[in-house]
């Protein structure tokens, strides 16, 4: 999934949009799992790969906040499946510490292309095949 998500990234950067695309970039004690820089080494681009697990009510919003922290133009969350990205969004409205990162709530069989939230932790959930259609037909996710 990383391998498809960079390759996201790459393309856009093709376009002089990016200067530099980071895989596990580390920004004060946090890593996130893929970035792309502007000329000034600003992050204009934070990639979560999240997988569904047993944590998540923690490590989604956890996630979030570094996301949000670097206050980036695009923050994309990429899921496996329409149910990750339900995940993914209820992990973010109940949060084990009870503080929602988002107030947004979709009916279970919406797509995430549907959903329009845009806040500085997310603002594009995107499935992997809908990266991998995104790359393969050269379009851009937001």
């Amino acid at each position: 999934m990383a391998r498809i998500v960079f390759g996201l990234a790459r393309e856009k950067s093709t376009t002089g949009a990016y200067s530099l695309l980071l895989n596990d970039y580390e920004t004060e004690g946090d890593i996130l799992d893929l970035v792309a820089l502007d000329a000034d080494g600003e992050v204009v681009v934070a990639v979560e790969a999240e997988r569904s697990n047993n944590d998540r009510y923690t490590s989604v919003p956890d996630d979030f906040d570094k996301m949000a922290a670097c206050e980036p133009d695009h923050a994309l969350w990429v899921v496996m499946h329409r149910d990750g990205a339900h995940d993914v969004l209820n992990a973010l409205n109940n949060p084990t510490d009870g503080e929602p990162r988002v107030e947004k709530t979709y009916a279970s069989g919406t797509p995430s292309s549907q959903f329009t939230i845009d806040t500085e932790g997310l603002t594009e959930i995107a499935t992997i095949s809908r990266v991998q259609t995104a790359i393969e037909d050269g379009e851009s996710l937001w």
